[in-house]
């Protein structure tokens, strides 16, 4: 790959591959780490594509939005009247945050598949069959509301409710309103998912793109020179990763 174009941002590069601008995409963080210090990479992913792959030190709303403005300033200098109608995160105060400030009004949904993980987190002093047996009840009920051709957010409402009194029944009064309080928190973004057929779902994909990066930023020292770019590294091991597709999975997704 010539220097020229590891030099030019993900968005310009992608787009000469002619593919749109991305009006619903996943942005969350990979937690990773530079020589001792822990660091940050927002990143952007719509499909299988990288749209943007960034560099922190922080993991501050302030620091993100930095990072992610780069997203959304080689966008709208590729299409003026560029929007964003539809961001799903893993809920990640910093992601959200940032995604406010970038892209105010847009819907914002939170990752099914997390709340499947967090679920088993909010309940305690419980046997693990128990606990086992409500994740997979949880799964069910996200299920069903996807499911639905219509009123699919007022069944899921509906639905969180029930649960949350079998929880209070199953689990005792703290798991239950502990529960309950994680529902309000987090509903609206189900909802979101929900309400808009074109939302993504669940984040697995860019949790991939991460793994893979993972794997090369631990085996390529490179990114541990002290001297060295972190964020030239990353973007030409972006490039690499949209424009050869060498992992399997990648092959045999098309």
């Amino acid at each position: 790959m010539a220097l020229e174009d590891i030099a030019h941002g993900l968005v310009t590069v992608v787009t000469r591959c002619g593919l749109s601008l991305p009006t619903y995409f996943l942005a969350d963080e990979k937690h990773s780490r530079c020589r001792t210090d822990k660091v940050y990479l927002p990143t952007i992913v719509q499909g299988r594509v990288l749209w943007h792959l960034g560099y922190t030190t922080e993991a501050s709303a302030a620091a993100f939005t930095q990072s992610y403005q780069e997203f959304q300033r080689a966008a709208l200098q590729q299409e003026p009247t560029y929007q964003v109608r539809g961001i799903l995160t893993d809920g990640f105060d910093s992601t959200t945050s940032s995604m406010r400030t970038l892209f105010p009004g847009v819907r914002l949904g939170n990752c099914l598949r997390h709340a499947l993980t967090k679920l088993p987190k909010k309940l305690v002093a419980i046997t693990s069959p128990v606990r086992k047996a409500l994740r997979s009840q949880f799964h069910t009920l996200l299920y069903r509301a996807r499911q639905r051709k219509s009123l699919r957010v007022f069944a899921l409402g509906q639905r969180l409710r029930h649960f949350a009194d079998h929880v209070t029944h199953k689990a005792g009064v703290a798991n239950g309103e502990r529960v309950r309080r994680w529902f309000q928190e987090k509903k609206a973004g189900w909802y979101a998912v929900l309400a808009d057929p074109q939302m993504p779902v669940t984040s697995t994909l860019l949790d991939q793109a991460h793994n893979a990066i993972e794997r090369k930023l631990f085996a390529m020292k490179g990114f541990h020179h002290p001297t060295g770019s972190q964020q030239a590294f990353l973007r030409g091991l972006a490039h690499l990763y949209n424009l050869v597709p060498y992992q399997r999975r990648a092959q045999h997704a098309g």
